[in-house]
């Protein structure tokens, strides 16, 4: 007999499964540091003649690891801030080229570089990438931006306000911004080419402390690619987090 298939909910609580086991086996080797068997430490409500600090020991080995657990089991990884924007159609798979939305940087190692992160996920999606316009069946524009909410950045260039459209340039699902933080925010729009018709537009962000490995361009795109495209087309019009 066939299961069902796990709802999304269901998919959402495995996602924190892993880190609640790692927590269960941090709680296990802080007892054992401790030198108290696991069953004991659960077990052990009083002391043994010649054990005097056995209660003492299990009380901290417990309470810093159940602290540890718990945090470990709340905290559940590191997620970008998602949105997608589709008419609900189905979008027939095909030849895609990758520009960039500032076309002086088309030829540029950097664009290339970012924009090989963004194909690898196209072509999971199905998509088959190719080097020339002329021969895609659509047009994927891709923007990416870092801000610290006064200067947007982009690869190559720097502007005093945030250009191009809104979509692209606005971090989403976060408060005021201050200089001890960056915002990477990744951007795509595929058009057909056809009829120049958009048929999806999407964004992810991830804010990061400035200097940090996660506020680099080289760890943000890739990952931030990886968010935009789960689950593709997506959900339209609701930004979501997604585990990267």
């Amino acid at each position: 007999m066939r299961s069902k298939p796990s709802s999304p909910g269901q998919r959402a609580r495995r996602r924190f499964r892993p880190a609640c086991r790692s927590a269960a086996a941090i709680w296990i080797d802080a007892t054992n540091r401790a030198g108290i068997p696991p069953k004991l430490a659960v077990e052990r409500t009083g002391n043994e003649p010649g054990e005097p600090d056995m209660k003492r020991k299990i009380f901290a080995a417990t309470s810093i690891a159940l602290m540890v657990a718990l945090s470990a089991c709340g905290r559940g990884g590191t997620y970008a801030d998602v949105a997608r924007f589709h008419t609900n159609q189905p979008i027939n798979r095909g030849t895609l080229f990758i520009q960039p939305a500032d076309p002086a940087i088309a030829n540029s190692l950097e664009f290339r570089t970012h924009a090989e992160s963004v194909a690898v996920e196209m072509r999971r999606q199905g998509f088959q990438t190719v080097p020339d316009a002329g021969q895609a069946q659509y047009v994927a524009t891709l923007d990416i931006t870092q801000t610290d909410g006064t200067t947007v950045t982009r690869p190559g260039t720097t502007v005093g306000v945030p250009v191009g459209p809104t979509i692209i340039a606005t971090p989403v699902g976060r408060g005021p911004r201050n200089s001890s933080e960056r915002t990477t925010t990744v951007a795509v729009q595929i058009q057909r080419q056809s009829d120049g018709q958009k048929v999806w537009e999407g964004r992810a962000s991830k804010t990061a402390t400035a200097g940090s490995q996660q506020a680099t361009l080289t760890w943000a795109v890739p990952a931030l690619a990886g968010a935009l495209f789960t689950d593709f087309p997506g959900t339209p019009g609701v930004t979501q987090q997604v585990r990267i």
